[in-house]
C-alpha cells in the first residue's frame, strides 16, 4: 500500500480581484477601499481603489512563500488621510484544498464585521510547489505476520496397523500417550478472552479537560479536532472578536464541551467560573 506525501512548500500567488461590501463607513462621498492580506508572518497591502465605494476592484498580485501554512486572513479599510483609515470588514480563507489541487482557482471569501456578515471578496489563487519538494509516494510496509505451524506426529495413529494375531476389538490403545491426547505446544495458542479482565471504557469524557492544550486567560484548553467547514474559524480554532483572538466556541461545542468556557471551566468572555459547568 502506498501513501502520498504532499508537500506544502511552494509559492502561493494571491490576486484580490474585487469585493461586494454591505457596510459603508461614511454618509457623504464614496469609500476608498484597500485590502491587507496576511499568511503567517507575511503581509501585503493592495493599492487604494479610489472613489469605488462598496464595489472596489483591485489589480494587485502578491507572491507568498508557503511552508506548512493553511490559512489566509484579510482586512479591508477605507483610506482617510485626515482622520485615519476606517475599518470596514475582515475574513479568512482556508488553503488546504487550494494547495492540494495545485492549480488556479477562484475563491469567494465571506467578510465579517463585529460578528455579522459584511459582504464577500473574490480572490484568484494559484499554488506552485517548489521544484526540490515534489510529491513523492511513500511505501508502507505490511506488518510481519508470524506463521505458526503446529507440530504433527510423524506417524499418525490411524496408519499403525493392529497386530494380526489378536482381533481388532481386543487391541488396547497405548496407555502412555493416547492419540487423542496429542496437543500442540501451549505457547502457540492465543490466550482466551474469557481469562482476561474486562476492558474498561477509557474514552475521555467531554466535561473532563485535558491540560495539555493551548493556553487562554491562564487556563488550558482541551485538544480537539477543528472543523474546516466551521463558519467561525474555518478550521483554525481561533476567531477574532473586538480586536482579540479567542477560541472558536462553535468547534468546542461541536466536540462536546461547554460553549461559554470551551472546556476550561472559566468563561472565555469574563474569565470567571463557568456557571453551566
Amino acid at each position: 500500500m502506498e501513501q502520498i506525501n504532499r508537500t506544502t512548500e511552494g509559492t502561493l500567488i494571491v490576486c484580490p480581484k474585487s469585493a461586494q461590501l454591505t457596510y459603508k463607513t461614511g454618509i457623504l462621498g464614496k469609500m476608498d477601499p484597500f485590502i491587507k492580506i496576511t499568511i503567517g508572518d507575511q503581509k501585503f497591502t493592495s493599492a487604494v481603489a479610489n472613489n469605488q465605494g462598496q464595489t472596489p476592484v483591485w489589480i494587485d498580485k502578491f507572491n507568498f512563500k508557503i511552508k506548512n501554512d493553511n490559512m489566509l486572513t484579510f482586512s479591508i479599510f477605507d483610506k482617510d488621510k485626515l482622520s485615519g483609515n476606517d475599518f470596514i470588514a475582515e475574513g479568512s480563507c482556508a488553503l488546504a484544498n487550494i494547495i492540494k489541487e495545485g492549480k488556479k482557482v477562484i475563491e469567494h471569501a465571506t467578510c465579517m464585521r463585529h460578528g455579522k456578515s459584511a459582504g464577500q471578496v473574490v480572490f484568484e489563487l494559484e499554488f506552485i510547489p517548489d521544484a526540490s519538494s515534489k510529491t513523492q509516494p511513500l511505501k508502507q510496509e505490511k506488518p510481519h505476520q508470524q506463521q505458526i505451524t503446529p507440530q504433527m506426529p510423524q506417524q499418525p495413529y490411524y496408519q499403525q496397523p493392529y497386530p494380526t494375531q489378536q482381533p481388532h476389538y481386543q487391541q488396547p490403545y497405548p496407555p502412555q500417550q493416547p492419540q487423542y491426547q496429542q496437543q500442540y505446544p501451549p505457547q502457540q495458542y492465543p490466550q482466551k478472552v474469557c481469562n482476561q479482565p474486562p476492558i474498561q471504557n477509557v474514552q475521555p469524557q467531554a466535561n473532563k479537560v485535558q491540560h495539555n492544550g493551548p493556553q487562554f486567560n491562564g487556563h488550558s484548553l482541551p485538544i480537539i479536532r477543528f472543523r474546516l467547514i466551521c463558519q467561525k474559524c474555518h478550521g483554525d480554532g481561533w476567531r477574532k472578536k473586538d480586536g482579540k483572538m479567542i477560541p472558536c466556541s462553535k468547534c468546542y461545542q461541536h466536540a462536546g464541551y461547554c460553549k461559554k468556557c470551551c472546556g476550561t471551566k472559566y468563561t472565555i468572555k469574563e474569565n470567571k467560573k463557568c456557571e453551566k459547568c
